[in-house]
């Protein structure tokens, strides 16, 4: 199985599911806060896309803040919007408004 750098996928069709890629992402930015935690740096970089079954792995931790910090929510929403950035503008993906 291959796995790379969502960035390296950056092109439209290079994901066998760039659905499933984006909720899984967005999912494991949820997973964190509920536990306490902001990554700070979740963006193509730091995510580990296996190609054929679009597993995520999520790399890359030293950054990572408390959602108690005063600027948790900044960064949490920095994180999340630059996904979406990514999956629209790099992959084409249409992005439901829901």
């Amino acid at each position: 199985a291959v796995a790379l750098p969502l960035y390296q996928l950056g092109a439209p069709g290079c994901l066998a599911d760039a659905e499933a890629v984006l909720e899984t992402c967005v999912a494991l930015a949820r997973s964190l806060a509920a536990r306490g935690l902001v990554h700070c740096d979740l963006n193509e970089f730091n995510l580990i896309v296996e190609q054929n079954t679009s597993a995520v792995t999520l790399i890359d931790f030293p950054q990572m803040i408390s959602v108690a910090h005063p600027n948790a929510a900044t960064y949490y929403k920095r994180d999340v919007t630059g996904l979406l950035k990514f999956f629209t503008m790099k992959l084409k993906y249409e992005i439901d408004a829901d």
